[in-house]
């Protein structure tokens, strides 16, 4: 939700120091802010929006918080009362019994002149996010961003007598404002005649939508039941500033002042005159006092206020509070709180305007668990394996954008969507960690915290299906350099051996029989068509790395040369766990034997590994790759490759012979197979 700083203040006085630090104080009280710009000479937040405190989504709401944060008063909402100039409309309004609507209050405004809105008043809703289209209906979206009450304007004349608030009947269908019509049936709606005329809290009807040739306005202020309005947006797949407010539930108390006010402004910015009124519905309930008390404050946070700072925190937050000695209270919520119920609601209240670091620190108190599942314990191990690799780890949230997902070529259509998201950056379960895990990267390379990047993250990611099929994966990132700049040694930027080094270890750390780890040249999305490869473990593909491209990782201002992969650990740890085996210290010496080979350039190391252990050469422990060389003296499309071999018996020396015929052995398949040959 985009506010305007001025805005703001015209609600609560603000101090230069309150203005300088006021970015940093939002999140230090739990209000996220986005982003922070200047346009068209004012300061404009970008404030996230909370799921469960629907106060925060107006200019008042969050005036009312800095108030309470900085110990401001804020200014009383202006007092308008009009009911004289109009007479009663009785009958006009009517309510089903127990649908979904506990208030409604209803004006007939005639003689109104639609038009252009002011130039302060457009000006305030463009750079708030809102379309500007007349001074009527802008007149309702400026209140709602205010006050966050919504409002609706019908065209009077397009309406057939009075409104009913009922649930649609089957086959009923809604022409609505986005151009849309939808089936209806069920759902509570706002009925004309016949007819729905609009989907209560969420979206108007288009034949009654006031226009250029709107004379009489009905204007609608209500309040409808939460539940109901997530319900149809929900099913419906709508969500408006209007919807989105009343699922959180708007302030009860706000509908009267916020009503006649839009009355006012219309008499004023329209030329229309009041001429009847409607209220219908009771009065709705007050929230339950809730008892408080300093030992509960104290064994919750592990710390004693002063029973003064705690009564005066709570009525800045516009809590009645009456004190019963000793430090106990009782503390009523004010309308616009409904999310204060329990004694912890108040104490996190509490913590969170004295300041959270003001709370101890100390360690809490364990019980001794049993010991953790084999596949717990084998991702433990893989984890501490990447620390002590030199990874950092990074944790992220389970959720990620149709955009970052696009980014790494993934169709957002193969994500599962979420139906509620907290914002538009949320708006899917996460398919794959590496968008997330090279924003961590991009973030820190842009931040200079170190010129070697080296992260993972473990986490699961979710695939579609019915229910969405979830997996536990493993995503690797490193560029730059791969050791500290320091004048003892000399350090080569990361490559692809580097990433490919990483994951041998890593795979090697989780416990699994495995006879061998392949990487296979594949085309992946995100990652560079040449520089890609799948992840095999014993022919089983389980992941994939690479380079990532080019272009992506200019954008995210990364190094051209970052090496990503990903694989699965669910698919990993579906292989059979090694069985602890005991091993003796060697009683006889080993035999080291090289072979220096030339071979095309076709020929993978994974090739050659495989052809030597097809050999099962006798008494054969170890061996590795010494060497690679591509040059002068080696012919276009070969390289050299350096082997060397260590031979070993368990039960006596081997002799020189031995060891020479069991290279040569292996000479002669890597010969056959592959087509090497002796360098000279």
């Amino acid at each position: 939700m985009k506010v305007l700083l001025s805005w703001l203040e015209e609600h609560v006085r603000l101090t230069a120091s309150d203005r300088r630090t006021l970015a940093k104080r939002l999140p230090e009280i739990g209000i996220e802010v986005a982003g922070e710009e200047e346009l068209e000479g004012e300061r404009v937040l970008d404030v996230e929006q909370t799921a469960n405190r629907g106060d925060l989504l107006s200019v008042r709401g969050l005036a009312r918080e800095l108030g309470a944060a900085f110990g401001r008063k804020v200014s009383p909402t202006r007092a308008v009362r009009m009911e004289s100039r109009g007479a009663s409309m009785k009958g006009a309004v009517r309510i089903d019994r127990a649908c979904g609507c506990r208030r409604y209050l209803g004006a007939r405004i005639e003689g109104v002149r639609i038009g252009a809105s002011p130039a302060a008043m457009a000006k305030k809703l463009r750079l708030s996010g809102y379309a500007v289209l007349n001074n009527v209906v802008d007149i309702t979206n400026l209140l709602l961003a205010e006050f966050g009450q919504p409002l609706h304007a019908f065209d009077a004349d397009r309406l057939s007598g009075g409104v009913h608030v009922r649930r649609a009947r089957s086959g009923e269908k809604l022409a609505a404002l986005d151009g849309k019509t939808y089936e209806v049936s069920g759902d509570l709606v706002i009925a004309s005649g016949d007819r729905p005329v609009a989907l209560a809290g969420v979206i108007g009807g288009s034949d009654t939508a006031v226009g250029e040739g709107t004379r009489t306005v009905f204007l609608e202020c209500a309040w409808f039941e939460p539940g109901t309005v997530r319900r149809t947006g929900r099913r419906l797949g709508i969500a408006t500033e209007s919807s989105i407010r009343f699922e959180r539930h708007v302030d009860p108390a706000g509908l009267d002042p916020v009503f006649f006010r839009a009355i006012e402004l219309i008499g004023e910015l329209a030329g229309g005159r009041l001429t009847g009124i409607e209220r219908v519905g009771g009065k709705i309930g007050e929230a339950a006092p809730i008892p408080l008390s300093g030992d509960a404050i104290e064994r919750v946070l592990g710390i004693r206020y002063a029973g003064i700072e705690v009564s005066r925190v709570l009525a800045r937050l516009g809590c009645g509070v009456r004190s019963l000695g000793r430090e106990r209270w009782v503390v009523t919520p004010p309308s616009f709180r409904p999310d204060l119920v329990l004694e912890e609601d108040l104490i996190e209240e509490v913590a969170r305007l004295c300041g959270l670091d003001r709370i101890p620190a100390r360690r809490p108190k364990v019980w001794a668990a049993s010991a953790l599942p084999e596949r717990e314990t084998a991702l433990s191990r893989i984890r501490q394996a990447a620390l002590s690799a030199g990874l950092v780890e990074t944790v992220s949230m389970s959720f990620v954008s149709a955009e970052a997902l696009s980014v790494f070529h993934v169709n957002p259509a193969e994500a599962v969507p979420l139906e509620n998201p907290l914002s538009r950056a949320a708006s899917h379960l996460r398919p794959t960690l590496l968008p997330h895990l090279a924003t961590a990267a991009s973030l820190n390379a842009r931040r200079g915290t170190t010129e070697a990047l080296r992260f993972f993250e473990a986490g699961p990611i979710f695939l579609p299906g019915d229910p969405p099929a979830e997996e536990i994966r493993l995503a690797v990132a490193v560029a730059g350099p791969t050791a500290p700049v320091h004048f003892s040694k000399h350090s080569h930027a990361a490559d692809f051996f580097d990433l490919k080094g990483i994951l041998e270890t890593l795979v090697g750390q989780s416990g699994r029989e495995i006879k061998s780890i392949g990487f296979v040249p594949a085309a992946v999305g995100g990652f560079a068509d040449a520089e890609s490869c799948a992840v095999l473990i014993d022919g089983t593909s389980i992941g994939c790395a690479g380079r990532m491209e080019a272009g992506i990782a200019q954008s995210m201002d990364l190094p051209a040369e970052t090496y990503l992969a990903e694989l699965s650990l669910s698919r990993l740890l579906a292989f059979p766990a090694v069985r602890p085996r005991h091993r003796a210290i060697p009683r006889f010496p080993a035999i080291r034997r090289d072979l220096s080979l030339l071979v095309r350039d076709e020929v993978t190391a994974g090739q050659v590994y495989e052809a030597i252990d097809s050999t099962k050469a006798t008494n054969l422990s170890r061996y590795e790759v010494f060497d690679l060389y591509r040059g002068k003296g080696v012919a276009p499309g070969m390289y050299a490759i350096g082997l060397t071999f260590i031979f070993q018996s368990p039960d006596r020396t081997l002799s020189d012979d031995e060891a020479n015929a069991a290279r040569d052995v292996i000479y002669g398949v890597l010969r056959e197979r592959l087509g090497a040959a002796l360098r000279a």
